[in-house]
């Protein structure tokens, strides 16, 4: 366990030993302590001893223990504590396990007196990094003449996976320095026990045995142990086991006899001694009930502080036979009770608390159940005289009233109970009336005015605790924050419950701050709440209003205005708005104008007149209560803001071939606050804002989506200045200035399209730049617009040579119109040639004539045909195609000829006396056209042909 490491500056324990009396010399020296170096220092583990010598009898040493920690300062340290015996002898030696392999460890001896530590130096050792497993010592019992068991076990493995384990075993009359694998050999197979026997023995021998354990990494031994066999004819005896009976210092033991010997067993029993390490008959001994198998006697009148030293025994004609001795101290077999620690909670009554704990019965039973407790030592005992009353209850739980408790002073309390072996402690609890008490819990006022002026309501709420409430109410002052009632403030108590109480505050500065607090009144005094400031100007909530909204009316210089307002405190008697042109904030008791609004808070309305066109005027929206008026924001008016005129866009032109005629379009891209009347565009050589009043215009025709007009006049030689405008009932509004200057437009000449195909052209033209800066030249085209632009499909030119530009379109639709014209975009616009067409070949499958056949024989004819129209195809192949069926496809037989229009060949694959059905063929992109079918005979094998020959003799295809 941790415990916190008390360091002293200097070695006199006043706690910790008896004070001097008189002028006699002080008995409060300190004991001195030692610590051994660590020794049998492995990966996990290592020894320690330590010592502690008193200073005089007079010193009392509660423990004696080891700290022990990887921080030189033993910060956080851990701690074993010496047993019972280690404490009396004044030594102990420790081993430590479970430790951090390769880290540096510190450690000190320490002496407790229950109230201070004293400590040794501090020493150091530091866990190994090695990878052997570390073995425990070799432990034997049930020796007999040819067998004994043995156990070990594993401290450390090194780091690695055990594999293999065991024992070995060799005769050694006398001492040897190790054991080997060349010694026999026992194995321990399962996993879990570390023991087995060892047997095929020699009797009355001694030998040598040690325990060993192989990982992947390295191999370990633990120390030699010596042993010996019993002699062939004593009997052997078994270790002795031994268990507490419910009487008091007396002990059951047992055994067995493993090896009778030679000659039958006469006697059994046991022997014991505290001074003898090995008790033989000359000792105390009880002969036991029972047989060989197991044999019992009972053990009286031990002393509880003393050890003793017990073996079995067996008795035959050849000697007597001992067995293991039982090392045996009654503290070690003797379970105290545990008791938990003391629940406390306070009574009716006041410095009394009922205290409750509950204890674990163990080894004896429990006589007497209580509590003790003391103001002066935090351990108190019934032993050392502290005050102490007996419990009522049971184990489970046990309970007493401990009154007259002190109200600020601690008190130190523990369970107790009270066995055959005397008495147990508790931990102990440290009360103090205070901490147990608890007070009310008193909310924060809320306040709220009333109808009477300088008045409120206050109300709060409190959760009642250990005592009941038997007064509620409110302590006030404009002197202090923190009034209270014993200091005089002035009070109100009030009605209600804990849940909610309330009470009337009058006669409050409306400009002062008042500090309020609630209280409480119990059996333990007053408890206040948190203080809450009150002012009541803060409180009254004046009307929030709206910042006015104005709309023109069908009245110049008039305006409607609306406006809201939200109800507070008090009722709204009037509503209206104020308004100047001299001050940004008018108000009504300033004598500006005011009118009165129609309407409820949700919305009022008035209608202002008279306005200036041209001056701002400050608008505000005000509401009368019976507090006064309250307004709202300023709205600053000036008509000009509130008439949107539309806005025109920027003009975009082109010119054609006519270059004395510029086309020009622009759009209204904000309608405004009146109709548009009149669309148009106005232009003059002399000055740069045209406008309609005292220039040139043209009407436009069109929507505001886009107006258009051909302006016919311009002058050719000059820069001429164009804008477009609209007209409303508040006057003409213009767009930005356009300049056209002819020098500044290329011309160009849309030419005749040539190489006319069914999905291509050529489109050709010419272009003189003059002084523009042409980004982009080509053709606009369509089949469906007669004067295309550019908002249709668009070629870039990329064939220019000198003036003369030229584009191939592809992808087109045969036998179909289109129109186009060369357009090229530059600074100022765009500008275009004539609109110019022409119409896609239409392309069909060939034309052909009917097959004229000739020279017909039994296995050959002549056949003759020509393709009589190419119909703007392309000729890729043509022939003959024939079959036994009508209608022959190229899939049939095929007579290719190539591409050529007149069509002749002998055909000699014939069969006789056979019908054929033939078609001439020609095949274009549009696919294979089939002339008219024809149809022959072939004649029969040995008819006379015109010729007088024999065909079935003269071959004619020979």
């Amino acid at each position: 366990m941790k415990h916190p490491l008390r360091l002293i500056s200097i070695l006199f324990l006043v706690t910790l030993l008896l004070a001097c009396d008189g002028d006699t010399f002080p008995f409060n020296l300190p004991p001195t302590l030692t610590v051994s170096e660590a020794t049998d220092i492995y990966r996990k583990g290592a020894t320690i001893s330590g010592t502690y010598t008193k200073a005089n009898d007079k010193v009392g040493i509660e423990t004696f223990g080891l700290y022990y920690a990887t921080n030189s300062m033993l910060g956080d340290a851990d701690s074993i504590l010496a047993t019972t015996e280690e404490l009396q002898a004044g030594s102990y030696t420790i081993t430590l396990n479970n430790l951090t392999p390769a880290t540096t460890y510190y450690y000190a001896t320490f002496a407790s007196s229950g109230f201070s530590i004293v400590k040794s130096d501090i020493k150091q050792f530091r866990t190994s990094d090695t990878t052997e497993p570390k073995l425990g010592e070799v432990a034997t019992s049930n020796i007999t003449r040819t067998s004994f068991d043995v156990s070990s076990s594993i401290l450390d493995d090194g780091g690695s996976d055990i594999t293999i384990r065991g024992f070995l075993v060799r005769e050694a009359p006398s001492d040897i320095s190790s054991l080997g694998f060349e010694d026999r050999q026992v194995r321990v197979e399962n996993n879990v026990d570390f023991n087995t026997t060892i047997s095929d023995l020699t009797p009355g021998s001694r030998y040598a045995v040690c325990a060993y354990a192989m990982s992947a990494k390295a191999y370990g031994f633990s120390e030699i142990k010596y042993v010996s066999t019993a002699n062939q004819n004593e009997p052997v005896v078994s270790s002795t086991t031994a268990s507490t009976t419910s009487v008091a210092h007396e002990l059951l033991v047992t055994a067995s006899v493993v090896d009778e010997g030679t000659s039958p067993v006469t006697e059994r029993g046991f022997v014991y001694s505290t001074d003898m390490l090995e008790p033989t008959l000359d000792n105390t001994k009880v002969v036991a009930q029972g047989n060989n198998e197991s044999f019992t006697a009972t053990l009286k009148d031990l002393s509880s502080t003393q050890k003793y030293y017990i073996r079995a025994y067996a008795k035959s004609n050849d000697g007597i036979g001992y067995g293991d001795v039982l090392a045996y101290n009654e503290a070690d077999y003797v379970q105290q009770p545990s008791l938990s620690v003391v629940l406390a909670r306070l009574t009716t009554t006041a410095h009394e608390i009922q205290v409750t704990a509950s204890a674990a019965e163990r080894t004896y039973a429990i006589t007497e159940h209580g509590f003790v407790y003391s103001t002066d030592t935090q351990n108190p005992t019934v032993e050392n005289k502290n005050t102490s009353v007996n419990a009522t209850g049971n184990n489970s739980s046990f309970t007493a009233t401990i009154s007259n408790l002190s109200s600020t002073v601690t008190t130190y309390i523990r369970a107790y109970v009270k066995t055959s072996y005397g008495y147990s402690y508790g931990e102990t609890l440290s009360f103090k009336e205070s901490d147990y008490v608890q007070q009310p819990s008193v909310s924060t006022v809320t306040a709220k005015p009333t109808t009477n002026a300088h008045e409120i309501q206050v109300t709060a709420s409190v959760t009642e605790r250990t005592y009941a409430i038997t007064e509620r109410g409110f302590v006030y002052s404009t002197d202090t924050q923190t009034p209270t009632v014993e200091n005089k403030n002035t009070s109100v108590k009030a009605t209600g419950n804990n849940s909610s109480f309330t009470a009337t505050i009058s006669s409050l500065s409306s400009s002062a701050t008042t500090y309020i607090r609630a209280y409480v009144k119990t059996s333990f005094g007053y408890t206040y709440g948190e203080t809450f400031h009150f002012k009541e100007m803060d409180y009254v909530q004046q009307p929030s209003v709206s910042v006015v909204i104005a709309r023109l009316t069908t009245t110049a210089h008039e305006i409607q205005v609306t406006a809201s307002a939200a109800e507070r405190t008090y009722a709204i008697t009037e509503r209206g708005f104020v308004y100047s042109t001299d001050t940004q904030t008018p108000t009504v008791e300033n004598k500006n104008t005011s009118v009165k609004a129609t309407g409820n808070n949700s919305s009022f309305t008035a209608t202002i007149s008279n306005l200036s066109s041209s001056t701002i005027t400050y608008i505000r929206a005000y509401v009368k209560t019976s507090y006064g008026y309250t307004y709202g924001e300023t709205l600053a008016y000036m008509e000009m803001d509130y008439v949107q005129q539309p806005t025109v866009s920027s003009i975009s032109a082109y010119t054609t071939e006519m270059e004395n005629i510029l086309f020009v379009t622009a759009s209204v891209t904000q309608q405004g606050t009146y109709t548009v009347t009149e669309r148009g565009f106005v232009y003059s050589t002399d000055t740069q804002a045209p406008s309609a009043e005292s220039n040139r215009k043209v009407l436009a025709t069109g929507t505001n989506q886009s107006f258009t007009a051909s302006l016919t006049d311009l002058d050719q030689n000059q820069t001429n200045y164009i804008r477009a405008y609209v007209r409303t009932s508040a006057g003409d509004v213009y767009g930005e200035t356009f300049t056209y200057n002819s020098k500044d437009f290329p011309a160009l000449i849309t030419k005749s399209a040539t190489n006319i195909l069914e999905s291509s052209v050529q489109l050709n033209a010419s272009i003189n730049s003059k002084n523009s800066q042409i980004s982009q030249y080509g053709f606009v085209w369509s089949n469906t617009n007669s004067v295309p632009t550019i908002r249709d499909k668009t070629t870039f030119s990329t064939i220019l040579v000198g003036e003369n530009l030229a584009s191939n379109l592809s992808g087109l639709t045969g036998n179909t119109t289109y129109y186009y014209r060369a357009y090229a975009k530059h600074a100022k616009g765009v500008s275009y040639g004539a609109v110019m067409q022409f119409t896609t070949l239409l392309v069909q499958q060939a034309s052909l004539s009917g097959v004229t056949i000739s020279n017909i024989s039994f296995k050959t004819a002549t056949f003759n045909a020509n393709v009589t129209a190419l119909n703007n195809g392309t000729l890729t192949d043509a022939g003959f195609v024939y079959s036994t069926s009508p209608n022959p496809t190229t899939s049939d037989k095929r007579l290719s000829l190539g591409v050529t229009t007149s069509l002749s060949t002998i055909c000699s694959s014939l069969a006789a006396n056979t019908t054929y059905f033939i078609r001439a063929y020609a095949t274009n992109e549009k696919g294979t056209a089939y002339g008219a079918q024809a149809t022959f005979t072939t004649k029969k094998e040995g008819s006379i042909d015109h010729d007088g020959y024999d065909d079935s003799v003269i071959d004619l295809d020979k």
